[in-house]
């Protein structure tokens, strides 16, 4: 039965918030549009409080529903907020147009990611022009053990930093050939140090490889 009362939450954060934020956080994966189901299952929460929820955040804009099909997609209000995120301003006119530059020469596509929290999220991301294109989203967080990008910045930090973030083996599995335990992951990670590179193939999605390199600021430091 769905729950009729709440319990005040001890930290001072309101749980319908925290709920409706986590709906929405999972438009910044690979799939675009959600229906009520789907979007229950993934989190968790009632279909019907989902639903409440969804409709309360597509009546200010922040989400659009296909009349239609009924599916869920993020809104101009939300694209709006995002769109004044400062960090995000500098890195679309510094970044961008060398990411742009390396996928013209490449032509495969580039992506530009930083940490946050236990996985790291990507902030730009440009699609190469070869006939077959495999390129992560703005805003996706994958994990870190999977990924050229996750690799190249946990190799920058202190192994009890790298534990702290990936926790305990074994390690989740995209691919049968992702990186299954932390041990594994050190060696990886005293590699990408001795290179100055990391790499990945098959390991997130089959098929697909990647190579990342660490962007560092003025004194050297991996941002």
């Amino acid at each position: 039965m769905e729950e009729r009362r709440v319990a005040k939450p001890r930290d001072g954060t309101v749980k319908s918030v925290q709920r409706a934020l986590q709906l929405l956080s999972l438009f910044t994966q690979r799939r675009s549009e959600w229906s009520v189901s789907d979007l229950a299952r993934a989190t968790g929460l009632h279909k019907s409080v989902v639903a409440r929820l969804m409709a309360t955040m597509a009546a200010s804009g922040f989400v659009v529903q296909d009349a239609e099909t009924k599916l869920y997609r993020v809104g101009p209000a939300a694209f709006a907020v995002g769109s004044v995120f400062q960090p995000y301003q500098m890195l679309d006119r510094i970044a961008r147009p060398v990411l742009e530059a390396l996928a013209q020469r490449s032509g495969h596509s580039t992506t530009l990611g930083v940490p946050d929290g236990d996985r790291f999220m990507i902030v730009q991301s440009v699609s190469g022009n070869l006939s077959i294109r495999v390129a992560f989203e703005v805003g996706e967080r994958p994990y870190y053990h999977g990924a050229s990008i996750g690799k190249a910045l946990l190799a920058e930090m202190p192994e009890e930093r790298v534990r702290q973030i990936v926790g305990p083996s074994p390690l989740p599995k995209i691919t049968p050939y992702t990186i299954g335990t932390v041990e594994e992951l050190l060696v990886e990670l005293a590699r990408v140090r001795e290179k100055g590179l990391a790499f990945t193939w098959e390991e997130s999605i089959i098929g697909v490889g990647g190579v990342a390199a660490a962007v560092r600021n003025v004194h050297g430091k991996c941002v």
